[in-house]
């Protein structure tokens, strides 16, 4: 992080002459990353935000700050992502990117160029949006940030419509639904695995009873499956799911 306001967007450099291989959308910086309320939007496009907790404390946060952007979410996700300007593959703004996915000839490739970037002591990601050629047309932002507490939490926000021309642009309702599965491994992928102690059968029963939705897994204790250990007095750390907060819409506009 370099800087309590170090937030740039696409729109701070208009004028610049349009390439042919340019957005294929004309609102860079629709997602607004650096804002932490997502107010409206362009029109026409179905719009997406979600937000989950992956981790807690300092730690949590700079390796998540780190990862994401450095496209890990990508990445971990099942995509490869190469610079398409020798700038190299930390998200950078008007970097230009390329990234890939599926096995050899399936493989699709989905050209775009980072359009905001933002990197605070506290929030810290980038929006890119999509370039001519990519199977659709808008813009994603993954933003990593934390609260007062220490809670760590990663925001996923789109902005979806058709490409506009050739030939993935009668395909787009495909597309949507790969974009659902793509979604849910977005926000799973800088997560921070459990510890031991969030791993032991106590505490997983301990939260299971609470009703908290995190399930139990089987334990070889016949008793601890039936234990009920009342939250306030457990000395189990609060899981990092139990407290993920999505909001959602998919409307066009």
């Amino acid at each position: 992080m370099t800087g309590e306001h170090d937030t740039t967007t696409a729109a701070d450099t208009a004028g610049r002459p349009a390439r042919r291989d340019g957005l294929s959308y004309g609102t860079p910086g629709a997602t607004r990353p650096a804002d932490p309320l997502w107010g409206d939007g362009p029109s026409g496009f179905r719009r997406f935000e979600r937000t989950v907790v992956i981790g807690r404390g300092e730690d949590d946060w700079r390796t998540a700050a780190d990862a994401v952007l450095r496209w890990e979410v990508k990445r971990r996700s099942g995509f490869s992502v190469a610079a398409e300007d020798w700038g190299g593959t930390r998200a950078r703004l008007r970097g230009r990117y390329g990234i890939t996915a599926g096995p050899g000839p399936f493989t699709v490739r989905e050209p775009v160029e980072v359009v905001a970037v933002v990197e605070t002591s506290d929030r810290c990601g980038f929006a890119y949006g999509t370039r001519h050629g990519h199977p659709v047309s808008g813009e994603e932002a993954f933003v990593v940030h934390r609260d007062g507490e220490g809670t760590v939490r990663l925001t996923l926000r789109s902005l979806t419509r058709a490409a506009p021309s050739g030939p993935w642009r009668r395909l787009f309702p495909l597309l949507l639904l790969a974009q659902r599965v793509a979604r849910r491994r977005y926000l799973r992928a800088l997560v921070r695995p459990p510890t031991d102690q969030e791993r032991s059968p106590r505490c997983l029963s301990t939260r299971s009873s609470s009703g908290s939705g995190v399930s139990a897994r089987p334990s070889t204790d016949p008793h601890s499956m039936r234990a009920h250990v009342p939250r306030q007095a457990s000395s189990c750390p609060p899981s990092r799911w139990e407290t993920t907060t999505p909001s959602a819409s998919d409307d066009v506009r």
